[in-house]
């Protein structure tokens, strides 16, 4: 009887000790997680604070435009910037590039308060791009031989200063391709026709003849084509018969 009292007692004791041990193993494991977790936040936290640190707080401001040339063929950038400055975009390229100016002196003043002072400004220099700063895309629309597509060409700020100049001499009459073609005539579109017979109210400029419904109206070279002159309308004029041919009779009286 002792002995199997004895027996129990020591069974009892065994399990009381496994059930002590199995308490502080649970309580290791969940301090031991606790920690696990409190590292990972504070390495996340630290890498958080390095990633906001080094990430450039600078973005080049630059200019977008896109011309839709859909439904046209044989198109060239330059003739579409020349377009674009000849009616008026030069202003908005004005605008934005003193937008660009204050940008800098902005990100300048940034630096001077900043904590990472030499950080800031490797970024605010890797972030300069004024030889790319205007962006002018081509747009052409679906059709059943081609997709939808961008092309993007960049230019300077300096490159349109200069360029724009180059079409003041011109008096923005005509895009620089147009301007310097060997086959001015080609140039004599219906549009330009059109647009000349209603600056001079389809009126003949040496006589007075008004000819609205346009019977009898020449357009004319001022300076001949033959001696370099442009299809430009700073030298054209509306004429009517009679006195186109008077000037022309002129003209090749001089010629002998």
């Amino acid at each position: 009887m002792i002995d199997i009292i004895v027996i129990l007692v020591i069974i009892l004791i065994i399990l009381i000790l496994i059930r002590i041990c199995f308490i502080i193993t649970s309580i290791i494991l969940d301090l031991t997680n606790k920690t696990y977790k409190s590292d990972l936040t504070n390495r996340e936290y630290i890498y958080d604070t390095r990633n906001k640190r080094n990430k450039s707080q600078f973005k080049y401001p630059y200019f977008y435009h896109i011309f839709d040339v859909s439904g046209k063929r044989n198109v060239k950038i330059e003739n579409l910037i020349d377009e674009f400055l000849n009616t008026g975009g030069f202003t908005i390229i004005s605008i934005h590039q003193e937008q660009i100016i204050k940008w800098k002196e902005k990100c300048k003043r940034k630096i001077e308060t900043s904590r990472f002072k030499e950080l800031r400004q490797k970024q605010y220099e890797n972030s300069i791009d004024d030889n790319n700063a205007y962006r002018f895309s081509i747009f052409r629309r679906s059709t059943q031989r081609t997709n939808n597509g961008n092309i993007t060409f960049r230019y300077s700020y300096e490159w349109l200063y200069h360029r724009y100049k180059m079409l003041s001499r011109l008096a923005h009459h005509a895009t620089m391709n147009d301007y310097f073609s060997q086959n001015q005539r080609k140039l004599m579109t219906k549009e330009l026709r059109e647009r000349i017979a209603k600056r001079d109210n389809y009126t003949c400029q040496m006589c007075g003849k008004y000819m609205p419904d346009g019977v009898g109206l020449h357009i004319d070279h001022i300076y001949p084509i033959s001696k370099g002159g442009r299809s430009v309308p700073s030298n054209l004029q509306v004429l009517c018969s009679k006195c186109n041919g008077k000037k022309s009779n002129q003209t090749r009286t001089n010629r002998i």
